[in-house]
């Protein structure tokens, strides 16, 4: 029990010290290729706000495709997209290339 502490505070701890730094919410459709940043740097919970926002709107058009199907309207299917605010010190696509 001791080790599961230890190891959910090591992994938890750097995202305490950043929690004032600049935060950026990122999205990342399955299926494709890399991330892209969704807004600019924000504080964490401005950052959490537009995440959530994101999530919304993505829920939103799944409803109205639902509705659509239901009343046998033909839809485009859509990637599901991943969304996840991170401090500006990490970048989800990676390490740049020199």
């Amino acid at each position: 029990m001791k080790i599961i502490v230890v190891v959910v505070g090591l992994v938890f701890a750097p995202l305490q010290v950043c929690a004032e730094c600049a935060w950026v919410p990122w999205g990342s459709t399955i299926g494709s290729k890399g991330s892209t940043a969704l807004g600019g740097m924000k504080t964490l919970p401005d950052g959490q706000r537009e995440q959530k926002t994101w999530e919304n709107r993505q829920n939103a058009t799944y409803q109205a495709m639902n509705q659509a199907l239901s009343k046998g309207q033909t839809v485009t299917p859509m990637a599901p997209t991943v969304f996840v605010c991170l401090p500006d010190t990490v970048d989800p696509r990676g390490p740049k290339g020199r």
